[in-house]
């Protein structure tokens, strides 16, 4: 049976997810509806993982930090090819900016990549498992993102790179990790243009990309050379 499992890293975010939910559940209007959604998805996502077997408690090592890494730059490189710049509401207060990138991001990686994802990979197959993992992602998004094609493919591809590399490694840590530093850096670039065509960041995070797939390319090198010997 596939799993996706946690470890103390992932279980570090979803008690920091907590608290900013029972934080923001104490504002009113439109903050506290969206903080009761991301409730709902952490906390069911976690008791039907848990209940159908579908995730454990595991050690976070290596691969899963390197893949974290190879996670956030597949989601910026998709976000380059496609030319997007999500867009989104202004996001200003500090608890916002919280409620995004972490509640929000947590959130929907416990319920797509931690319940979705093993349940379907189980039903289908990890190919077919993943693709579709990744379409109900883009579907899920149409409240937040409307018809946007680009925003729509972005999200799609991403949701499908996430539940490959948690089915691979195991782990739900590299999507929880890329998912609330894209969030961040969604929300930042709102305010500051960060991600605006030819600025440092720009370069730095294309730099970023090339670094993290040769890391990769190292890695399972080097595990190949030490499983001959």
């Amino acid at each position: 049976m596939i799993q996706v499992k946690h470890d103390y890293v992932s279980i570090s975010f979803i008690m920091i997810a907590l608290v900013i939910f029972f934080y923001s559940s104490t504002w009113s209007g439109d903050m506290q509806i969206k903080s009761m959604i991301g409730a709902v998805l952490l906390i069911g996502g976690l008791a039907l993982s848990f209940f159908m077997k579908f995730t454990s408690i595991g050690q976070f090592n290596n691969k899963i930090a390197l893949y974290s890494v190879l996670a956030f730059a597949a989601i910026m490189a998709t976000n380059f090819i496609v030319s997007l710049a999500p867009t989104m509401e202004v996001i200003s207060a500090p608890i916002s900016w919280a409620l995004f990138s972490v509640l929000i991001a947590v959130s929907e990686e416990q319920f797509f990549r931690g319940l979705v994802t093993p349940y379907l990979c189980n039903s289908m197959g990890v190919t077919v498992g993943c693709i579709a993992a990744g379409a109900i992602f883009g579907i899920f998004h149409f409240a937040v993102y409307g018809t946007s094609v680009n925003a729509l493919m972005v999200v799609t591809i991403s949701g499908i790179i996430l539940s490959y590399i948690a089915v691979y490694t195991q782990s739900i840590t590299p999507g929880i990790i890329a998912h609330s530093a894209n969030n961040f850096i969604s929300s930042m670039n709102v305010h500051l243009s960060i991600l605006a065509p030819n600025t440092p960041l720009n370069y730095c995070l294309i730099i970023a990309v090339t670094a993290s797939i040769c890391m990769v390319m190292m890695y399972q090198k080097r595990r190949s050379l030490l499983k001959c010997i």
